[in-house]
């Protein structure tokens, strides 16, 4: 699973415009290996795997609750069907004569279902619906048959309510929506360690095409020196000096081939790829252009941070639970309405005429009047906890701050170091050549030309690194803000 081929193409045209590159292109890779930017690779990684999947389901998981919980805004409906039953029973009459004492021994055979309907509503309201019919009949005719209905109707309304329908819902709901932003953040914390490997692999692959290009051009070095030397042209202290170069690059750049192999193996794993899959990434580092106005990153942060967010619903819980603790002082108010059909005959019809109507009307009132002060301790110790919130509201957005501007400065300076360290690079390079045809000409150590070569890969290697820190630091901008939870969720769409 090596991607190596690709990290020894000539640069030139990428991310270093003018270097020279010199190494012979090896053979090319299967066709049916895996091209991959860090947007490829974190869309390969998040539908392969596992950490992944176990966010996705989380995130589910969350999203079917939330709907769930909004269900309840729509009435249940319950079905009850009692199967018909026999029912035998002894009872004794007592009859005009005080002496005699009566036995009637009957079956009695009732059939009955019925149909409730409850619902739940906001504003503290509950209706409740039933309809219930039987049929009765006694095999030994000690009874008449009998067909009956009762039909009936509840309202009951909280007129000071401590606890709504509405307000369970409200606050599920932002507990529940919390919920599914915690796994899409999760999501978008793989998403960010994927692009954070992906540059931290691409950073070694284009090292070890810059260590093989010094190592290509201390090849030539030495060959040019051995033949001067053995013209007698340099001192053989000279020579040594290129020789014992060349020989700690070479051993530098095999020991940089098996860590670069292991890391592409690592990589290859986090992406979720099956044995014998191969992968190639993109050689270029984007240049990204990032807003760096404060005011509009903090009001974006503060949007869309998680800990922001969490921070705000916790407070929110707390004004609430503190409003409910106060209104637990108050006295608890209900009026319920009933209403209630019960009709009856020997004949299988519907009568209302001449059935039993029952309409009540109750007032429940609940009035607190003294319990060993539990009530007003609660209240005190609500408004502690709202004010630990508030606290730590102060501490979560002091933080969200201080990351947020060691970010943009970081971003400033790096826009800033750039164009130094190419202008570096480029003296670099020209003091190399240089330093080759004064090497050439006898007028400098063959140590001043390695100590070229050296200046030349140290500057080469510091812009990559700026380059790639560039990308990570903008990647850390948008974990920071939260601004890269959309493009998760761009990805599962």
């Amino acid at each position: 699973m090596s991607s190596r081929p690709v990290i020894l193409i000539l640069l030139a045209a990428g991310m270093f415009p003018g270097l020279a590159v010199t190494v012979a292109r090896p053979a090319a890779q299967p066709n049916d290996a895996l091209v991959l930017d860090h947007e490829g690779a974190v869309k390969v990684a998040v539908e392969r795997h596992r950490d992944a999947e176990a966010a996705l389901l989380d995130l589910r998981e969350a999203e079917l609750d939330l709907r769930e919980l909004r269900t309840r805004l729509i009435p249940r409906l319950l079905l009850d069907l009692d199967a018909p039953q026999i029912v035998d029973s002894r009872t004794a009459v007592w009859t005009g004569d005080a002496d005699s004492l009566v036995w009637r021994d009957w079956n009695m055979r009732r059939e009955s279902g019925s149909l409730s309907l409850d619902a739940e509503l906001p504003l503290g309201t509950s209706l409740d619906f039933s309809v219930e019919n039987y049929h009765r009949d006694s095999e030994t005719g000690s009874m008449a048959e009998e067909f009956g209905w009762i039909y009936g109707a509840s309202v009951t309304q909280n007129l000071l309510g401590r606890r709504t329908l509405l307000g369970e819902l409200r606050d599920g709901g932002e507990v529940l929506e919390l919920r599914i932003l915690q796994a899409a953040e999760r999501l978008a914390e793989f998403r960010h360690r994927v692009i954070q490997e992906f540059y931290t692999l691409l950073r070694r692959q284009l090292s070890s095409a810059l260590a093989g290009e010094d190592l290509a051009n201390s090849n030539n070095d030495r060959e040019r020196a051995e033949s001067r030397f053995r013209a007698g042209l340099i001192a053989e202290s000279d020579f040594l000096k290129i020789e014992l170069e060349n020989l700690q690059l070479r051993a530098a750049h095999v020991a940089d081939s098996v860590s670069l192999s292991l890391a592409e193996s690592d990589f290859g794993r986090l992406l979720g790829l099956d044995h014998g899959e191969t992968f190639e990434l993109a050689q270029q580092v984007p240049s990204p252009v990032v807003d760096t106005d404060y005011a509009r990153r903090m009001d974006e942060a503060l949007k869309s941070n998680i800990r922001a967010l969490g921070q705000r619903q916790e407070e929110r819980a707390a004004q609430r639970e503190l409003r409910r603790k106060r209104l637990e002082l108050l006295p608890d108010l209900d009026l319920a309405l009933s209403w209630q059909l019960h009709t009856s005959s020997t004949e299988l019809e519907w009568n209302p005429g001449t059935g039993i109507l029952n309409r009540s009307i109750s007032l429940g009132l609940s009035i607190p009047i003294y319990n060993r002060g539990a009530g007003w301790r609660a209240v005190q110790r609500a408004r502690i906890a709202l004010r630990r919130q508030e606290l730590e509201r102060e501490r979560v957005f002091e933080d969200l701050d201080r990351q947020l501007k060691q970010q943009l400065a970081r971003i400033r300076e790096l826009d800033d170091l750039i164009p130094l360290q190419e202008r570096q690079r480029e003296l670099a390079e020209r003091d190399l050549l240089i330093s080759r045809e004064r090497h050439e000409a006898g007028w400098i150590t063959s140590q001043a030309l390695i100590d070229a070569g050296r200046q030349l890969s140290s500057v080469r290697l510091a812009l990559l690194d700026s380059r790639i820190e560039h990308v990570l630091a903008a990647a850390r901008l948008q974990r920071l803000t939260g601004a890269d939870r959309e493009q998760v969720r761009e990805l599962l769409r």
